[in-house]
């Protein structure tokens, strides 16, 4: 009996401790389950050039008000005593002062202990290293290097801590640009409309490791900073047209000649930066002058240009890179011109009948003759000749002042090349002198 009681009392006493184990048990159980965790999902949402922001999901857990810490440093090997730190109740933090383009390694911690004297509590749950990366300096130089009909050449000089060059290039008359990303510091850029102008603008970056966050360079007001170029043009491959001498000075001393021709367009865009020059005797490829202008125009002053003499031009588009140097497209075909006989015709009475003669245009394989009684009036061709002279048998009035213009022809191929016209372009004369008359 008293067995079965002292068994009834040890199996009472052996539950009760068992119950009371469970609890303490149970109580440790819900203080492991209320411990704080380290912050996950760390990550950059945000850089300039001396400045990041990082962000974290909330912790669950502990008791109280959670309060983070932040610690930051060049290496991982980060410690609360040696490293930069900060501290925070948001679940985000801008960590400042850092240099541009540079990796920062970057803890963030938890605690339910508030700081005090600027210590860090003891009882912080780190998180592993995250790296974060600051802004790269804006480029300070772009320039233009290179052209073809579909292609365009740039360089840019190179940003420390950039790990990437983002491009971004439009038509000059679009707005739908196109983007790029190179490790260099250049790009050629292919696949592009001939005889068209481009906008370049080039921004460096740096990616952290993780490829996840992009820092672009900024500028002062904050946005991203992008050095460019406009109106870039791919060479053309189009020949000038319209190539005309409009002018001859007819000194026959020293050559005064006013070139033109038609711009070349794409639209309402000019493409070539300009156009190079050149002139040669018409017999002979022998540069007499050469030379660049920007316009559609030129005005050459040359003792090489002389009076009597047939002359060749041709001009040829080009662009110009960054550096002066110029790449060319074709060349136009040749124009001929010359001046006029001008102050070169003498008259004189043959017979009763007025001689014409004039000296010799090198190059001129025929001349018209053409008269009129007005200076700057309408002048009506009299005949075409071969040689230098031309006698005028057709009777004229008494005491009228006539004006007589001699124009040297060449032909080149299927097309006639006169002389140039100017505003004295002519000889006058009073005929009477030269006429015999009976009473």
């Amino acid at each position: 009996m008293k067995r079965i009681q002292r068994s009834k009392w040890a199996l009472q006493l052996t539950l009760v401790l068992f119950l009371a184990l469970g609890c303490v048990f149970g109580v440790r159980m819900q203080v492991k389950a209320a411990a704080l965790s380290a912050p996950t999902n760390v990550k950059q949402t945000d850089a300039i050039d001396s400045a990041v922001q990082i962000e974290w999901e909330p912790v669950s857990g502990g008791v109280g008000t959670k309060y983070y810490y932040i610690m930051w440093g060049d290496s991982s090997n980060l410690n609360p005593e040696s490293s930069s730190a900060a501290y925070t109740s948001e679940r985000k933090c801008i960590i400042e002062g850092l240099k541009a383009g540079k990796t920062y390694y970057v803890e963030v911690g938890v605690s339910t202990t508030k700081l005090v004297n600027n210590k860090i509590p003891d009882d912080v749950v780190w998180s592993k290293p995250f790296k974060a990366v600051t802004s790269p300096e804006p480029i300070s130089s772009m320039k233009y290097v290179d052209a073809t009909t579909s292609s365009i050449s740039v360089s840019w000089n190179k940003v420390s801590g950039a790990t990437a060059y983002k491009v971004k290039y439009y038509k000059s008359d679009s707005s739908k640009a196109k983007v790029k990303v190179v490790k260099t510091n250049k790009i050629k850029l292919t696949g592009l409309t001939k005889n068209s102008l481009y906008d370049v603008t080039v921004c460096p970056i740096r990616k952290d490791p993780s490829g996840k966050f992009e820092a672009t360079a900024i500028n002062s007001q904050g946005y991203e900073s992008a050095k460019g170029i406009s109106g870039l043009p791919t060479l053309t491959n189009k020949k000038v047209t319209g190539l005309d001498c409009e002018y001859f000075n007819p000194s026959v001393k020293k050559g005064e000649v006013i070139l033109s021709w038609n711009h070349i367009k794409t639209s309402k865009y000019i493409q070539p930066d300009g156009y190079q020059y050149e002139v040669c005797k018409y017999n002979s490829n022998k540069k007499l002058v050469t030379g660049h202008t920007t316009k559609d125009y030129v005005g050459i002053t040359s003792n090489k240009l002389k009076a009597r003499q047939y002359y060749k031009v041709r001009v040829r588009p080009y662009v110009q890179f960054s550096n002066g140097k110029k790449k060319y497209g074709s060349w136009s075909s040749w124009d001929y011109f010359a001046r006029c006989a001008d102050d070169d015709v003498n008259a004189s009475l043959v017979n009763g009948n007025v001689l014409l003669t004039w000296k010799k245009v090198a190059g001129a394989q025929s001349y018209d003759v053409l008269w009129s009684t007005s200076a700057s009036g309408s002048y009506q061709k009299i005949t075409t000749v071969k040689g230098t002279n031309y006698t005028i048998t057709i009777p004229i009035p008494y005491n009228k002042v006539y004006y007589v213009r001699i124009v040297p022809n060449r032909k080149v191929g299927k097309k006639n090349y006169t002389g140039v016209i100017n505003s004295k372009s002519f000889y006058s004369t009073n005929f009477y002198k030269y006429q015999t008359y009976s009473y």
